[in-house]
């Protein structure tokens, strides 16, 4: 009797255990599955942030006289739980976390107010066209619709012929500059702060249309100082199969745009953007455009393919800047959708030699989605 009972008990104990591990066991598939789903949802998230968070390297630099480095962010559209920044220099390192909500971090405080739409300076589109025999000039030209824009228009031309008006979207340009090539002709230089946005037609006027070869080239940007758009500007005029202009910009991260009118082949500098070009009626034009990171002194260049007379001109463009609205408060956030921000963080014995920022999305970590590898002297920025 004893016997069957334990063989009893034997068959219970054995059914009860094998209803057990049945309920880990789908317990642990449960969990793995869950576990599987909710990574794999995080990894989805991630694919979608590049480009979303963006290390700005003209506003980021390395500030000796405080040993503290200037860091700026910009954020697109997306919801994050925070974002990781990591600083590496040869002796230290340091990593913190920025949320949405504001909160104390040792170290870290903002620079400035967030980066607000036009602080950046911004080319945004151009164009060349040439024609002969004429008197005016029509092309269509696109402008963008970001804030604080310029229109420059370069006009090269035979003979004595002067260039009468030029209109954009029924809008008078202003005249900057214009200069003598000999016996190639003359170079002139327009512009306009706030240009019609979309497409409309440029029309330049000329006095004389009897045997003249025109060029007319445009250029746009947007981010433009609009009282004051130019800090400083150079020119020059020569003869010879090279020409070099130099400019001394006053302020840090910005652009320089430079205008050449010859005659024949001309091609620009390694360190310059070209950004339009016509030698199609036996005169020509071209502009380039090249970052100024430092308030330094920047020497352009251009080579032609024979020897002949040449005009030259620079622009040191001058962005817009908001009003500061500095953040009252040792407290620090992310910065917001469709935003920036700028900060300071302390206690760098030398200069940092990289940053990096890395989002967590719904809960994962995601890799590094921007990074800095080179870090500058601060020219102006200070902390």
């Amino acid at each position: 009797m004893w016997k069957l009972n334990k063989i009893g008990l034997s068959e219970v104990v054995s059914t009860v255990l094998l209803i057990l591990l049945s309920v880990a066991f789908v317990g642990g598939v449960f969990f793995t599955v869950r576990t599987y789903v909710e990574e794999n949802i995080g990894r989805a998230s991630c694919n979608e942030v590049f480009e979303k968070f963006v290390l700005e390297s003209r506003y980021s630099c390395f500030d000796s006289s405080s040993n503290s480095l200037v860091v700026s962010i910009s954020r697109e559209k997306i919801a994050m739980d925070s974002l990781l920044v990591s600083i590496y220099s040869q002796d230290e390192s340091k990593n913190f976390f920025l949320e949405d909500e504001p909160k104390e971090i040792e170290g870290v405080r903002y620079y400035s107010s967030e980066i607000l739409p036009g602080l950046d300076l911004f080319f945004d589109n151009a164009t060349a066209v040439a024609s002969n025999r004429i008197d005016n000039l029509t092309f269509s030209f696109t402008v963008g619709d970001s804030e604080n824009r310029i229109l420059f228009v370069e006009i090269v031309r035979k003979g004595s012929t002067h260039t009468t008006n030029i209109t954009y979207g029924e809008k008078l340009f202003s005249m900057h500059s214009t200069y003598d090539l000999g016996y190639v002709g003359h170079m002139e230089i327009w512009y306009m702060t706030e240009p019609p946005t979309g497409e409309n037609e440029v029309i330049a006027t000329f006095s004389d249309s009897s045997n003249i070869d025109i060029m007319a080239g445009a250029i746009s940007f947007s981010g433009i100082n609009q009282t004051n758009p130019f800090g400083n500007f150079s020119s020059s005029t020569g003869s010879g199969t090279f020409a070099s202009l130099g400019i001394v910009t006053t302020i840090n991260n910005s652009i320089i745009v430079d205008f050449f009118g010859a005659r024949d082949f001309v091609s620009v500098g390694n360190s310059q953007t070209q950004r339009f070009y016509s030698d199609l009626v036996g005169v020509t034009g071209i502009s380039s455009t090249r970052e100024t990171p430092n308030a330094t002194l920047y020497t352009n260049t251009w080579s032609l393919s024979s020897s002949r007379p040449w005009g030259a001109i620079i622009f040191e463009l001058n962005p817009y800047e908001p009003l500061s609205q500095t953040p009252s408060g040792d407290e620090v956030s992310a910065p917001g959708n469709e935003s920036g921000k700028t900060y300071c963080v302390s206690g760098f014995s030398a200069g940092p030699t990289e940053i990096e920022i890395a989002p967590k999305i719904n809960g994962f970590q995601c890799g590094v989605v921007d990074s800095i590898k080179s870090i500058q002297e601060c020219a102006t920025l200070r902390c």
